[in-house]
């Protein structure tokens, strides 16, 4: 097939069913799931990959359900997902060759809450709070907490105005982020970013 990364093919699906829940008006639910092949090494020219040479295709999958309930100006949605990697593709092994001692096909679970309050039409808020939970390493002999992750974000869009023929939006968000484990020295890993953009639409 000439692909950049080799000859595999996913598969994606996605349900999803809003409904009316009385006073509080439309909610909806979904599900999805992926699940592909991913190459493990490639042939080579001269000591260089050849795209689309991809061979030893090992599997992923990653499954998950969300939901977004509305209460007047407030609304939340809320994903959990759940992964797995095959044990090669985890730990950049070529199929066939054998495994680093204790290897195995890592699986995590991830979670995503956001929340929006809109003040007004031009205006509303958002608080955001993202988590990642291993529940089996790469290898057994790792922390079972490593790469465990925590992510706090808040930020606000605000339109200046708003026109049938054009409109321009300002949008900022402040994150932190600690991940388990990662440094150099054993310990968490901690940054903070910041953001900021406009857009404008005519």
């Amino acid at each position: 097939m000439g692909l950049i990364g080799g000859r595999t093919y996913d598969y994606y699906g996605h349900l999803s069913q809003g409904f009316m829940a009385g006073k509080l008006g439309l909610q909806r639910v979904g599900v999805y799931g992926l699940v592909g092949e991913r190459p493990t090494f490639f042939l080579t020219s001269g000591g260089d990959p050849i795209a689309g040479s991809g061979r030893g295709n090992r599997s992923f999958y990653r499954a998950g359900v969300y939901g977004s309930l509305y209460i007047g100006k407030f609304d939340l949605t809320a994903v959990y997902q759940r992964a797995q990697d095959n044990v090669f593709l985890a730990n950049a092994v070529s199929a066939g060759t054998p495994l680093p001692l204790g290897a195995q096909g890592p699986q995590w679970n991830t979670g995503t809450f956001e929340a929006h309050y809109t003040y007004s039409p031009k205006l509303f808020f958002i608080g955001r709070y993202e988590l990642v939970r291993m529940a089996k390493q790469a290898l057994a002999a790792n922390p079972g907490d490593l790469g465990n992750t925590d992510v706090f974000t808040i930020g606000y869009r605000y339109y200046p105005f708003m026109h049938s023929r054009a409109g321009f939006a300002w949008h900022q968000e402040f994150a932190t982020m600690r991940i388990k484990g990662t440094s150099g020295t054993g310990l968490d890993q901690r940054n903070s970013s910041y953001f900021m953009g406009f857009d404008f639409a005519f």
